[in-house]
């Protein structure tokens, strides 16, 4: 009777198994994507596209931000930037690390990370590095974030 016992539960659990998705079943894989966030000359969010493995686009906030050393007169600053990316389809979040070293690195760039999201995006992760351009005629700021994403 033990040994029947066993071979059911054994058994339940590999029916189980091949019934339920995982996860990782289910997980994409990594893919390139290309993030673009703009802001007018006054630093106001202006918009956001995406192309890769979605593409969407919408509006943008950064509710959250903290910096150092980026005002005085050091010549290094870091930080982290929180935005909230928005459209039709849904939210997400992208955490920046900003690195500026007016000596060694006189670019403002840096690494960033989605860190959660909603509807659409509610399984959306990825990571990469994020550069800075200037519209010298209009003022524009251009953050062009390239990395892989994959939807878990």
């Amino acid at each position: 009777m033990r040994r029947l016992l066993i071979a059911l539960i054994g058994g339940s659990f590999i029916l189980l198994a091949a019934v339920v998705p995982t996860g990782s079943v289910l997980a994409t894989p990594r893919s390139s994507e290309t993030i673009v966030l703009q802001r007018d000359s006054a630093t106001n969010p202006i918009g956001w596209i995406a192309s890769g493995v979605f593409a969407d686009s919408g509006s943008w906030t950064d509710p959250f931000g903290a910096f150092g050393g980026c005002l005085d007169q050091t010549p290094v600053c870091e930080g982290v930037l929180k935005t909230v990316e928005t459209s039709t389809s849904g939210t997400f979040q992208i955490v920046f690390q900003v690195h500026f070293n007016a000596i060694t690195h006189p670019t403002l760039s840096g690494t960033w990370k989605i860190s959660q999201g909603s509807d659409a995006y509610a399984t959306l992760a990825g990571t990469g590095t994020w550069s800075r351009s200037v519209d010298t005629s209009t003022g524009v700021l251009t953050f062009t974030c390239v990395g892989s994403v994959h939807f878990n």
